[in-house]
Formats: C-alpha cells, structure tokens, sequence
C-alpha cells in the first residue's frame, strides 16, 4: 500500500522504476494499492493555489495526472473502477448513515487505484 506517498517522490528520483522493483517481488495474486495527489480534478484557481504554496515549501511535491498515476500500474490488472478520485471509489458501497458526507469526486485532489499482480 503506497498511500499518499508517490507524489512525493519527483519524477528526477525515478518513482517508476522504484514501484516496479517493488511490485516484481510481490507474488502473483497480490495487490498493489496506490493513493496519489493530482491538480487534475481541480478548479484552475485552485489548483493556482496548491502550484503557489508547493513552490514555496521545502518538502518536494509531485502532484500527476491520471495518466501519470496509471503508469504505476503497468503491467498489473487494474481493479474496478480504475483509476479514479478517491471520493468516488466504490461508492455505490459506502453506507451514508455510518461514514457521512463524502465531498464531490471532482473537489477531491487524489487519485486512488488498486491493481491485481498477474
């Protein structure tokens, strides 16, 4: 489970290459589980925001889109929905009552996705 981690590794560190080795020593049957922040779903005025506050701190952000986040997953059987934001994962599951308001698919600036290793 890489939750919340990938984008702060930028692409100069290779992020590709360090999921790969990772998921190679995975048995087939496994899973890998990956949460990422994006810009993608964002308002442009938001995202403006979110560019302006990552260029003023010392900790590296690489926010990716969704076909940056699917390369993550190449070569792994994507589990359905996909590659989607994470609010709207599964929703057709959640129950209302005990988890409360979810905020709509596009205001939510993550992408979540789960992959079957063949």
């Amino acid at each position: 489970m890489l939750m919340s981690l990938l984008h702060f590794l930028p692409d100069a560190d290779d992020p590709y290459s360090t999921v790969a080795r990772l998921v190679s020593a995975l048995p087939p049957g496994s899973y890998l589980v990956i949460s990422h922040g994006t810009y993608e779903t964002l308002e442009p005025e938001q995202a403006a925001q979110f560019k302006a506050l990552n260029a003023a701190s010392p900790v590296p952000f690489q926010p990716r889109d969704r076909r940056e986040v699917g390369r993550f997953f190449d070569g792994l059987d994507l589990v359905e929905p996909g590659i989607v934001p994470v609010a709207a994962w599964r929703d057709d599951d959640r129950d209302d009552d005990r988890d409360g308001p979810r905020p709509p698919a596009d205001q939510v600036a993550y992408y979540g996705a789960v992959a079957r290793v063949p």
